[in-house]
């Protein structure tokens, strides 16, 4: 199973749902000053409470989230993975019942000092080589970032330590055959979704 919610941030505040969200969120966002960032923080929880609702109906509020060692969130009493991501004005939840990692990138322009100093040799090449540019430079941002959130590592493990491969528009992780790729372009952005899973992600549309 591997479903893909998203949905539009839409200026939300937590006045009225405070009690709805975990303790982990809470202190996320007692953290957080800025309006942008509290609006797709609580987002976040809001999309992942429903996706959790979605596959175990019965879940009860608020939600149970650890942190692991390296700070990936983590449920508490659900058999469920999930991986959280937010750009602009747009949210994601990816869950699955094996190791998952989402990330959705707004489109942005090839920058070549960027791809030099985050990206391999090898994917810094085929960047320049490809004709949308642009598009390829988002799209190999987004799945090397959701390759680090499905390892757990986040970005204690450095962007430029494994290749990102591209072959007419499939993506894959060297060295990690395991590991399903997928890409998905909503509108302006670019999601992508690691698992260890050969399903398919569902994508679903979801309005908070």
């Amino acid at each position: 199973m591997l479903k893909v919610f998203y949905a539009g941030v839409n200026g939300l505040t937590a006045d009225a749902i405070l009690h709805t969200l975990s303790d982990y969120r809470l202190e996320r966002l007692k953290k957080t000053s800025r309006s942008e960032a509290k609006a797709q923080s609580l987002a976040a929880e809001l999309l992942l409470i429903h996706a959790v609702r979605t596959v175990y109906p019965e879940a009860e509020l608020p939600l149970k989230i650890t942190v692991g060692e390296f700070g990936k969130p983590e449920l508490r009493g659900i058999e469920l993975e999930f991986s959280l991501s937010h750009s602009a004005d747009m949210v994601l939840c990816a869950v699955s019942n094996k190791c998952v990692g989402a990330d959705i990138q707004l489109h942005t322009s090839y920058k070549v000092a960027l791809a030099e100093r985050f990206f391999t040799k090898k994917e810094s090449a085929a960047i320049a080589q490809t004709a949308d540019k642009n598009k390829m430079f988002t799209q190999t941002w987004a799945v090397k970032e959701s390759y680090l959130k499905l390892l757990g590592t986040g970005m204690r493990r450095p962007l430029g330590s494994f290749d990102v491969n591209c072959d007419n528009g499939c993506f894959s992780i060297d060295g990690a055959p395991e590991c399903s790729v997928s890409i998905m372009e909503l509108g302006d952005y670019t999601v992508a979704v690691s698992a260890l899973t050969a399903e398919l992600p569902e994508f679903i549309e979801v309005r908070l």
